[in-house]
């Protein structure tokens, strides 16, 4: 569930004009979810959800263009 609200802060527009988001049964946002719960559920090895989440926003990104990139905060320190 905090991957879900970690979601919310990336996509949330950073200006005054904040979109609504979709939460009904159709929204691409439960599409996600759904696919967190059924792999992590049913997956057939036990998965580390961190990483399947962290692989997730990771691939979503880096789908995006060349010059995108996700990075964690211990990603950020251990640069430094």
């Amino acid at each position: 569930m905090a991957w879900a609200i970690l979601f919310f802060i990336l996509l949330l527009p950073q200006s005054s004009m904040a979109q609504r988001i979709n939460l009904g049964s159709d929204s691409p946002m439960r599409k996600l979810q759904i696919a967190e719960m059924a792999i992590t559920n049913l997956y057939v090895d036990s998965v580390d959800e961190k990483k399947l989440v962290e692989d997730g926003i990771r691939g979503m990104i880096e789908k995006l263009d060349p010059h995108s990139s996700y990075s964690t905060a211990a990603g950020n320190q251990a640069d430094e």
